[in-house]
């Protein structure tokens, strides 16, 4: 039996109900989580700018694991990050696969993050609807431009519809890019980050700084780039949204994300001391 002692939390399709909303009751259940001592912390490809407002409204104030752990960072005033973990693509890489995408025939938005960067060469409709759900806006740049800069770069963002990426992601395997990995966080949005990259890489880092092992994590998520950290944490659960390969490899099958799943798992690690 071992205590519960951090408990790592995706955001989209998890956290965030359809409706990419916080319920009442999910901030509760983290409120009571942290008032009998226990680390909340939020795990997602999203941006630090598009995290903070949510770790905001839950009232928590740890380090926030951004681009699928490719970023750790601390907020420290509004709008300013203290960067404590990073591991951006290799540049040569990230040329290789925005050249790629750029003689690709297809319709996929391309988005580049950097720190607490977005840039996007123009807006589009894609990019357009990521703005609506993060609340924030991108920076538009020539991308020749970007990548000959100093600027690291920690992640890829490509969306488009699911056919459309599953095409490009055969393109990316045929080049063989060895530095890379790739993984869909959603039906239509498909994650390019430098290959050691992951949320599990990200809890190692963070097991390591405040000296809790794996044992003693719980976490939670519901899409393959969640899989790693559910698989290798003290204690897995899956939403009820998540697929059903996910589920099988989770220690736990919570509710779906709009039936409350998030609360419900939270409560039952909160009635419960320790788990197995």
């Amino acid at each position: 039996m071992q205590k519960v002692r951090l408990v790592m939390s995706d955001i989209d399709g998890t956290i965030l109900n359809g409706q990419h909303q916080l319920t009442s009751a999910a901030k509760s259940s983290v409120s009571e989580l942290v008032s009998q001592g226990i680390y909340f912390i939020l795990a997602s490809a999203r941006p630090p700018k598009a995290m903070i407002g949510i770790a905001e409204e839950l009232k928590i104030k740890m380090p926030l694991v951004a681009f699928n752990g490719a970023l750790i960072t601390i907020p420290v005033a509004a709008g300013q990050f203290k960067e404590i973990y990073s591991l951006p693509l290799e540049k040569l890489d990230a040329i290789l696969v925005l050249q790629t995408l750029k003689g690709f025939e297809g319709s996929i938005s391309t988005n580049v993050y950097a720190s607490d960067h977005w840039f996007v060469e123009k807006i589009d409709h894609w990019n357009q609807i990521e703005s609506d759900i993060t609340g924030i806006t991108p920076e538009i740049i020539d991308f020749e431009s970007l990548i000959t800069s100093e600027i690291a770069l920690h992640k890829i963002l490509c969306i488009g519809e699911p056919d459309e990426l599953t095409k490009f992601e055969a393109a990316l395997e045929r080049l063989n890019i060895f530095g890379i990995s790739f993984v869909r966080s959603k039906a239509n949005y498909l994650e390019i980050i430098n290959t050691q990259v992951s949320k599990l890489g990200a809890m190692i880092e963070l097991s390591r700084l405040l000296k809790i092992p794996l044992r003693d994590i719980v976490a939670i998520g519901d899409n393959d780039n969640d899989l790693p950290m559910i698989v290798h944490s003290g204690l897995g659960i899956a939403m009820g949204n998540a697929s059903v390969e996910i589920q099988n490899q989770a220690d736990r099958v919570t509710l779906s994300n709009n039936d409350e799943g998030f609360a419900h798992a939270l409560n039952s690690l909160i009635a419960v001391e320790n788990f197995e």
